[in-house]
């Protein structure tokens, strides 16, 4: 069964050599800018009637949300809300923001629907910009599945992560080398993946960088990552993290992971930040679901319930 291309794809016809569609100007993908390559998705939260509801959203494509569910009865005030891509993932081109605010008390879960798909860049590069700001003292969860870039994929995404001192916020980045079932592991043209954390007036909290060009790599080297075909990283900032889960996410990735996952504290110790170098996608997803449900066991004292998709 053949299914939808991708926003922003030339149709089948479009990339024949002659015809009526190569004079009308369909020979070629849109350019940057163009309709239907700009995509934004802005949501506020805030606390209402002892639940977190959501209080504004602005929904352009690639993006969809649906409404704000409540699933966990331990938990009544927390907030899920399913961020979809109808069109399938980003191709050339494509330049998305994504910003969630969640107001002080609130209580918020965000995950995507499915794996993020970046497919293969002829000219322009993927952009991506996601913009998470917890305000007072409330908690924000960004726990989606992974990013997959497509063998010649470039890809640029920057994660700023906007925290008063008195919030939490719990950010996941996670990809894959590629379609590993098809053999196409670190086949990418460029992966660029940023991550700042601020305080609200400004004060840089940390950056971390990634930048990776399979490309570039000598031939001599044996491999890219050694074994590893999905890596994590899991930032979680707030005012009594450092503390109270250093000790438990240190025994529990030496469970999971030995020699392979690391918990290390973030500067002026305003959190942890946690690195995966799994060899398998399996390994990776099972860290991302206990990493958040210890840090909302040991932060909050609440159960892990919904926490991530089995």
């Amino acid at each position: 069964m053949i299914g939808p291309l991708p926003h922003g794809s030339p149709a089948p016809d479009a990339v024949a050599p002659d015809g009526p569609l190569r004079s009308a100007g369909f020979d070629r993908t849109l350019p940057p800018g163009s309709a239907g390559k700009v995509g934004e998705l802005r949501l506020v939260l805030g606390p209402r009637a002892g639940r977190t509801r959501l209080l504004e959203s602005r929904c352009r494509v690639p993006f969809h949300v649906g409404r704000a569910l409540h699933p966990q009865a331990d938990w009544p005030e927390l907030a899920h809300l399913l961020v979809t891509m109808p069109t399938g993932g980003f191709v050339q081109g494509d330049s998305v923001t994504m910003s969630a605010v969640a107001l002080a008390g609130a209580r918020v879960h965000l995950t995507s629907q499915s794996a993020t798909r970046a497919y293969r860049c002829e000219s322009a590069t993927i952009r991506q910009q996601l913009v998470l700001e917890a305000r007072g003292d409330s908690l924000l969860e960004w726990w989606p599945d992974p990013l997959i870039p497509y063998a010649d994929t470039s890809i640029e995404q920057e994660l700023r992560l906007i925290v008063d001192d008195g919030a939490t916020v719990l950010a996941a980045d996670c990809w894959l080398a590629g379609r590993i079932a098809r053999g196409e592991v670190h086949q990418y043209a460029r992966l660029g993946l940023l991550t700042l954390a601020t305080r609200p007036h400004g004060t840089l909290l940390f950056r971390d960088a990634v930048r990776l060009e399979p490309v570039r790599q000598p031939q001599a080297v044996m491999g890219l990552l050694g074994r590893a075909v999905a890596v994590g990283s899991f930032f979680l900032v707030g005012p009594r993290v450092a503390d109270l889960l250093s000790a438990p996410l240190t025994a529990l990735l030496g469970r999971l992971l030995l020699g392979q996952a690391a918990a290390s504290r973030l500067p002026d110790d305003v959190g942890l930040v946690v690195r995966v170098l799994a060899e398998t996608p399996d390994d990776l997803r099972l860290v991302q679901r206990e990493v958040l449900a210890l840090a909302r066991m040991v932060l909050f004292g609440r159960s892990a319930g919904h926490t991530y998709k089995p």
